[in-house]
Parts: C-alpha cells; structure tokens; sequence
C-alpha cells in the first residue's frame, strides 16, 4: 500500500471513530478536507463519496434505522439493518442508497480489520504466524520443541 492509501485508511478509520462518539458535522467536514488530498486512488474516491453520501442522508432523515443501529450498536449491525432493508425496499432509489450503507459499513469492517493488524504489527514487529500440518505439531511435540 503506498504511503498516501495509508494515511487516507488511517484518517478514515478517525472518522469512524468520530462518527461513532455520534458527531456526523464533524466527520463531514473532515470528509470533505480528505476528498481534496491528491493524487487519490479511485477507489478512496468512491468510498469517501459514498460515506459523504450516507451521512448527508442521516442528516436528511433517511435511513434512520441504520443511523440508529450504529450509534447504539457499531457499524456490523447497522451493516446487517441495511442489508436487510435493501432486500425489502420496493423503490430502486431506496434500496440504492442502503446498498450505499451497506457498502461503506463493510469498507468500515475493512479499516478496523486492517487497524488491528497494523498494531500487532507496532506490538510484534517481524512476528509470523506458523501454520503446522498435524503430523508436524505432533512430532515436534514429541521431541519437546512445541510449546
């Protein structure tokens, strides 16, 4: 991941934060500023357009009952109440902007995923996981290697 993907992940995964503590003015703002950084990946583009998108639609009084699964209860849940909201919307333009949250609620899972493997990383720099075959584990348990 290049050195600027980084920061915007990092800065985003603030603005989770933020949103989360229930300030959705200042997660726009911030947003917004993040929108300008360039040069920007396409990708980054999308995912912050869709999440200015979805907040301007909890300001506007839409999809309140995702807004309202994730201030009580985080991003999963709400990701669970859009999906199913998206299946049960009879409105194309409805569903389409549960899809949003569906999407940016799993760009969300992504970040905190990704945040947890970075501080594992600051806490055991250079530390592999090491996967063993059964047959393995059990020899080098007989011979006192495996702890």
């Amino acid at each position: 991941m290049s050195k600027n993907g980084l920061y915007i992940r990092q800065q985003l995964r603030e603005i989770d934060i933020i949103l989360k503590n229930k300030n959705i003015g200042l997660s726009q703002a911030r947003l917004t500023e993040l929108q300008h950084i360039e040069p920007m990946v396409s990708e980054y583009q999308y995912m912050i357009n869709d999440y200015l998108m979805m907040l301007q639609a909890w300001q506007n009084g839409e999809a309140v009952e995702v807004k309202r699964e994730f201030m009580e209860y985080g991003f999963r849940r709400a990701q669970a109440v859009a999906y199913q909201e998206k299946c049960v919307s009879k409105k194309v333009k409805i569903a389409a902007r549960y899809q949003m949250c569906v999407r940016v609620m799993q760009a969300m899972n992504e970040r905190f995923k990704s945040s947890v493997e970075d501080k594992e990383e600051e806490m055991f720099p250079g530390s592999e996981v090491q996967v063993l075959t059964l047959e393995e584990a059990g020899k080098e348990i007989e011979q006192g290697e495996l702890l």
